[in-house]
């Protein structure tokens, strides 16, 4: 039996109509409010665990992988990895410190000072052994936006490593912030200051999507494929787990389901689920063999997402053919609020800047996350502090954004600290069942849409679930500090 579930708190009707118009026509069985979660799993999973920190310390460390693109051609990759690690050296390691591959890198002397934020690590300390005495650990996999960094989800990655994963994020060569930053550099200077760091030839970031996705695919096989030479059997990665936001979502979908345009094949079996925040351009998204994904899916949207709006991601996951999967709507978050991470950046940038005018690439940094439209600026989710706290930096984000930032009115929309919870409860729980084979969607908890939209009911709107009920699946106990 199949059940699936529309709940929409603005009481979206025709949404409804059309989700049991569709019901019917698969001839799925409509579940009842009931049957979705009781009162009793209600009370049982407001522990909030899955959300917050889990019981490991986490290690992380930078490796790199070396392999071939979808056109043949040498691919390193850079990949930063968080995992659970030994308590005992994390207490006296120092917390991670995140910093762009250029960062401190020579731009032109005297004119243009290197770049120079970087971003303290709230969980992670570097370089520490990875926990002894468990089983190896599964294996997630994190997907970057369109020319982003890794570590802007690190408030998110962190989290996922706590509750016993380990998780490896590729910078996706040719198309990271990095690739973006040299590309202005050099065309800024009118020459070549900065070469390519993958050593090809300049402009460094991929302006073919197609082909990026296809050469971030083997990025997440090869990463899969040859993790286990640096971890080794602390790292289980004969099952693996992607979460992607926004380019990264695509690639996950891509991953699971494969693209004959775009000349992409499926990971294959070792994939158990994927979890995508957002996705791409229609141009992009629909050239993705939607309907192959067949695996357990989440996916994530937002009523305030510009870019990529709700209707699009409802489109996409109308057409995924997982017998298990959930839509969950934000309420009026933006494209980049999952990447919490630029609000510390922006802060770091910020002081560097009000110190040093020569600091060129710090200042394009504040340029792209002031004056965002469509993905959304910094203080539509981040908080006063972020602007005040060490430096106050706002007269200099009035100056380069136009907006006088005050204690009322950041952020403007959902906070990023709402939306890293919500995705902490969903991927936790979602590779707790996927990887751990501990409890199921139907068993309750965040996964749950009657569940999730009582629990969090001012950070999300809608929810949406199909899936097969737990009495058809074989389940382990749970870690009660893992509940749902």
């Amino acid at each position: 039996m199949t059940c699936r579930v529309w709940i929409n708190r603005a009481a979206l009707s025709w949404r409804i109509a059309v989700a049991l118009l569709v019901a019917i026509a698969a001839a799925t069985v409509p579940a009842a409010q009931s049957d979705i979660g009781s009162s009793s799993d209600f009370v049982a999973h407001t522990n909030g665990h899955v959300g917050e920190p889990g019981k490991f310390k986490v290690g992380h460390t930078m490796i790199e992988i070396v392999h071939t693109s979808s056109t043949g051609q040498r691919r390193p990759l850079d990949v930063m990895v968080w995992y659970p690690a030994d308590a005992e050296a994390w207490q006296t390691a120092a917390p991670s410190i995140y910093r762009p591959r250029l960062w401190g890198v020579t731009l032109i002397p005297g004119t243009w000072d290197p770049l120079g934020f970087q971003i303290e690590s709230k969980l992670a300390r570097d370089n520490v052994p990875i926990a002894s005495g468990e089983k190896a650990f599964p294996l997630v996999i994190h997907s970057h936006g369109n020319l982003l960094d890794p570590f802007v989800a690190g408030d998110i990655i962190e989290v996922i490593a706590s509750h016993g994963y380990v998780v490896a994020a590729p910078y996706h060569t040719r198309n990271t912030a990095d690739d973006g930053r040299t590309d202005v550099v050099n065309r800024t200077a009118g020459r070549q200051v900065l070469g390519c760091l993958d050593g090809r030839p300049t402009p460094c970031s991929e302006a073919n999507a197609g082909k990026d996705i296809a050469d971030r695919v083997l990025d997440l096989q090869a990463i899969a494929d040859n993790i286990g030479s640096y971890l080794g059997d602390g790292v289980d990665s004969s099952r693996v787990a992607l979460f992607g936001h926004s380019r990264g979502s695509a690639t996950a979908l891509a991953a699971a389901g494969g693209s004959a345009t775009f000349g992409i094949a499926p990971l294959g079996d070792r994939l158990k689920g994927i979890v995508g925040w957002s996705g791409a351009q229609p141009s992009i998204l629909f050239n993705l063999d939607l309907a192959n994904v067949t695996i357990p899916a989440v996916v994530i949207t937002s009523s305030g997402d510009q870019a990529v709006p709700a209707a699009v991601m409802q489109q996409a996951y109308s057409m995924l053919s997982s017998a298990d999967k959930a839509l969950f709507e934000m309420n009026n978050a933006v494209h980049l609020s999952v990447t919490s991470g630029f609000c510390p950046a922006v802060q770091s940038a910020g002081a560097i800047v009000l110190a040093n005018p020569r600091a060129f690439l710090d200042q394009r940094t504040l340029l792209n996350r002031l004056t965002e439209s469509v993905n959304g600026p910094a203080y539509d989710f981040c908080n006063y502090s972020d602007f005040t706290t060490p430096i106050d930096i706002r007269s200099l984000v009035q100056s380069i954004g136009g907006f006088a930032v005050t204690p009322t009115n950041v952020p403007r929309s959902l906070s990023a600290d709402d939306v890293v919870r919500v995705a902490n409860e969903l991927t936790v729980s979602f590779f707790n069942v996927v990887l751990k084979g501990c409890g199921h969607f139907s068993d309750g908890g965040y996964l749950n849409p009657e569940f999730m939209l009582k629990k969090e009911r001012n950070a999300v709107l809608a929810a949406e679930a199909t899936y097969v009920p737990s009495d058809q699946h074989k389940t382990t106990a749970c870690d009660p500090s893992e509940k749902n």
